[in-house]
């Protein structure tokens, strides 16, 4: 930039301010690109974003709505693909690019009808913490070429809006938290206040507030694990993120689990834009875990104790980001806005020293959020199971497996010791009587609690194996339950405890 030329300093300056006053992610590439024209005098300018595949997956433009019709913007399409001539830009050795007929270079690939033809063209990449996201050029100056002061100008303009882009990704990324965890409440609340009878309406409103979370076009949720692909809806992988050409859907289907039990899916469709990207998929499948413990709830009253935790620690993690991340983050950007006018470098380095120490203090911080949303609850009846199989497994020298599927913490605290014994004296007959190389101990928390023990040993002949079995029966019987042993000589054994959960 010529240093005796005040206007082209001033206007460079006002441009960097505009640009860095907005949060809203959009707003301000949109901004970015019409700022690129205003500095360089250009008649058309552009701004494109690449995810972290290298597909192009936002556009905006500056003049093309004057150069083209309604019609003709339609016939045009989407954002470009970013192969030919600005995808040169978006690689991370890219520079700057100024050319005085652009159709001479050899990436050229030509104009597609009915986009203006363009001659002088100038770009440069776009780049947050030294990772290229992005290109920003322009076309057509009025002086029918650009100078080597408007390329120092769109490189100084590039550099304050990488700055200004990484702020808005952090505050849309936090914006996009914040929707989710609220989403995820109304969700369960809907559940909950419904109720068993009420179940099927609720999951309607359920599937509206994931739909209006993830800005997708549709969302369903269905319950039970023999569940049908929506008829509309283009194949995806299951739980990844995709990309979605003009006319094609992008569908993200999740499981709705609770522990390893699955109880249904949820599916979200995009029929246009770049569909979700992994952070969008994460917090997708937060919602869904919320969701499907929220149906348990209400299928059995005795689960408010689970929800109940789980709501406590979406109210920590709230308050975590309310409180504690968007005070860093102010902090951080005054730290940030010191340091770019400190004249000192020694003050500069040590800002930017602390700078660097608050963003990993914000990343420890959203590392613990989510792992309060994603840590599984555990409960003393859980502990004391997996115990015992860690013991069973030294003693006995073989595989032995805890499944637990249903909310553990809806067992009564007058079955649980009971489950416990049940299981302890069913391993100490597999150690006597089996020569296993394989057992299973499997708890299932439903309308009954159903324990099941099964060993590949050499079964149990008939009149044989009787230590303690007549104690389990009596167990069961005290409940109002049943006990049975299915067992052949050799073909190992399987025992059924099970009680009503009332």
């Amino acid at each position: 930039m010529a240093s005796d030329d005040p206007r082209r300093v001033r206007a460079l300056l006002d441009a960097v301010i505009a640009v860095g006053e907005g949060l809203d992610l959009d707003e301000v590439l949109d901004r970015i690109a019409s700022t690129a024209c205003e500095l360089t005098g250009a008649r058309y300018g552009a701004l494109g974003v690449q995810d972290d595949e290298g597909r192009v997956v936002g556009f905006h433009s500056h003049g093309m709505d004057h150069a083209l019709d309604a019609e003709q913007r339609a016939a045009l399409g989407g954002r470009p693909s970013g192969s030919g001539l600005p995808g040169l830009l978006l690689r991370d050795d890219a520079e700057p690019l100024r050319l005085s007929n652009l159709a001479e270079h050899p990436r050229f690939v030509g104009f597609p009808d009915p986009h203006p033809r363009m001659t002088a063209f100038l770009g440069v990449p776009l780049r947050v913490a030294g990772s290229t996201f992005g290109n920003l050029y322009v076309a057509d100056p009025p002086t029918g070429d650009f100078t080597a002061d408007d390329e120092e100008a769109l490189q100084a303009l590039a550099s304050a809006a990488g700055v200004a882009v990484g702020n808005a990704r952090l505050y849309r990324a936090a914006r996009r938290r914040q929707t989710w965890w609220e989403a995820a409440s109304q969700a369960v609340q809907a559940v909950v206040d419904a109720g068993p009878a009420g179940l099927p309406a609720a999951l309607d409103a359920v599937a509206g507030i994931a739909a209006a979370a993830a800005e997708a076009d549709e969302a369903v949720v269905r319950l039970g694990t023999d569940t049908e692909r929506a008829p509309d809806a283009a194949p995806a992988e299951a739980g990844a993120p995709g990309g979605a050409a003009p006319g094609d859907a992008v569908r993200l289907e999740l499981p709705l689990a609770v522990g390893a039990q699955p109880i249904g899916t949820m599916t979200l469709t995009w029929h246009e834009g770049p569909g979700p990207d992994h952070e969008d998929t994460l917090l997708a499948r937060t919602f869904g875990e919320r969701v499907a413990l929220a149906v348990e709830a209400s299928r059995a009253a005795s689960d408010r104790e689970a929800l109940a935790v789980l709501q406590d620690r979406d109210r920590i993690a709230q308050d975590l980001h309310d409180l504690v991340i968007q005070r860093l983050f102010a902090v951080g950007l005054s730290l940030q806005a010191a340091g770019n006018v400190a004249r000192v470098p020694e003050v500069a380095r040590r800002l930017a020293r602390a700078v660097d120490d608050l963003d990993d203090t914000i990343k420890d911080v959203r590392r613990t959020i989510f792992q309060l949303h994603g840590t599984a609850v555990r409960s003393p009846l859980r502990d004391e199971l997996e115990e015992l199989v860690a013991t069973a497994r030294a003693d006995l020298g073989v595989a032995v497996r805890l499944v637990v599927e249903g909310p553990i913490l809806a067992v009564p605290d007058d079955l649980a010791p009971e489950v416990l014994a049940v299981a302890r004296e069913a391993l100490s007959n597999v150690a006597k009587h089996a020569h296993a190389h394989r057992v299973e101990v499997s708890l299932r928390i439903g309308r009954s609690l159903e324990l099941t023990v099964t060993d590949d040993g050499d079964g149990t002949p008939p009149g044989g194996r009787r230590s303690g079995l007549a104690n389990l029966e009596e167990r069961a019987t005290r409940h109002g339950g049943t006990f049975r042993l299915r067992s052949e000589p050799g073909t190992g054994t399987t025992l059924l405890w099970s009680v009503p959960r009332r």
